[in-house]
């Protein structure tokens, strides 16, 4: 006989073989087949990276999808998707870096990571900032997702995009990246005055600039950079926070996220840039925080899904099963962490979180059945929540 019980769903990504909501219905599809549902309640979020313009279309259906032309990390023109809501005086536009200059994108790997270029970012946030001056819109947010980039060049292609003007010792235009050093001032772009523009930059990583674990030497790499080729991004990335620090006359910190993308708007005078923890963000916009403390009031069993491609000690460093997870202690309720592989178990186990991966559940996995797998492994973890839950009661 099934138990009764709440169920709440909230996974990330599954990388590379299912979106947040593909796994959060495989998860429910296995819950199902144990489990009485007296309350469900689907979440598909993400931490700032790749995913996370799909999960936010998911959690606010009120954001209208579009598509825009706009050149990819290499130069060539890809079509790309950004959400809107518009209300009032006020634009919102929502877009993910990986759809415009992410590392799986046509040709994005085809040319040498110093080539790369973050232009098409630059690009789009012109092209908003055009269509809020056209609508006569008074408050023009610009929310940008970071991570899967294929970019290292420190956000310099963003800034031209936008109006930057590097100059050397005899005036003359620094056009690339890969000649950064030259470059002795900046001609800043002037603002809009009959259009306030605010900047949100959501990260999924809290790497720092520059250094060991920097956009350069802990990224790069990932992105097809060779040893060379490393030290030459690491040294001008530095060479550009100096040349803005110089110019701007202030010092900020900035984060090595999508290649250090954020830099130049941090630091470019008079802009309203603000860095977010893309988890927090989509933990706010998903209310689990409120069904928690809600749910909490009332009896019976609440059974809490999470998941992600692969949960390991880097998920304990900000991603986003670790914020439900902490949500979930907060509200001395249980985790179960449903995912396709199950990395340094015994550093997550003193967590207290209920670890399963398809993985063990269903053997190696061999690019087949993705789905079918997170249920089969879905319904593992529910038989074991509805035997203590039975046995609870018993007691």
């Amino acid at each position: 006989m099934k138990i009764n019980a709440d169920v709440l769903i909230a996974p990330d990504k599954f990388k590379g073989s299912l979106s947040a909501l593909q796994a959060a219905r495989a998860l429910r599809r296995g819950v199902e087949k144990e489990i009485e549902i007296r309350h469900l309640w689907i979440r598909p979020i993400a931490d700032g990276g790749e995913g996370s313009l799909q999960a936010l279309a998911e959690l606010d259906r009120s954001l209208q999808r579009k598509e825009i032309l706009l050149p990819n990390s290499s130069g060539k023109n890809i079509t790309a998707a950004y959400l809107i809501r518009k209300s009032q005086k006020t634009i919102q536009v929502f877009l993910e870096s990986a759809a415009v200059v992410g590392l799986k994108l046509p040709r994005a790997a085809q040319i040498p990571v110093i080539k790369r270029s973050t232009y098409g970012i630059g690009l789009w946030m012109d092209k908003m900032t055009g269509l809020a001056r056209r609508q006569k819109a008074e408050r023009l947010e610009l929310h940008i997702f970071l991570g899967g980039s294929a970019t290292c060049d420190g956000g310099f292609g963003l800034s031209r995009a936008l109006g930057f003007q590097y100059l050397d010792n005899q005036g003359r235009a620094v056009m690339e990246f890969s000649r950064i050093r030259e470059a002795a001032r900046i001609v800043f772009p002037a603002g809009h005055a009959e259009l306030k523009i605010f900047t949100n930059l959501y990260t999924d990583v809290q790497s720092p600039l520059t250094g060991a674990r920097g956009a350069a030497r802990l990224f790069a790499p990932q992105k097809g950079a060779s040893a060379a080729e490393v030290e030459i991004l690491e040294k001008n990335i530095q060479a550009l926070r100096r040349l803005l620090q110089k110019e701007s006359r202030s010092r900020k910190t900035v984060p090595g996220a999508a290649g250090g993308m954020a830099l130049p708007l941090v630091f470019w005078p008079g802009s309203r840039t603000e860095m977010h923890s893309g988890v927090s963000f989509f933990l706010s916009k998903s209310g689990i925080e409120k069904i928690l403390r809600t749910r909490r009031k009332i009896p019976g069993g609440l059974f809490v899904l999470s998941g992600e491609g692969c949960t390991d000690a880097g998920t304990l460093e900000g991603k986003a099963v670790m914020g439900i997870f902490q949500l979930c202690k907060k509200f001395k309720t249980g985790l179960w962490v449903v995912s396709g592989k199950i990395r340094d178990r015994k550093k997550l186990e003193k967590t207290g979180m209920r670890l399963f991966s398809t993985e063990d559940i269903c053997g190696p996995y061999n690019g087949r059945g993705a789905a079918a797998r997170l249920e089969k492994t879905a319904l593992a973890a529910a038989e074991i929540f509805a035997y203590e839950a039975a046995a609870a009661k018993k007691i």
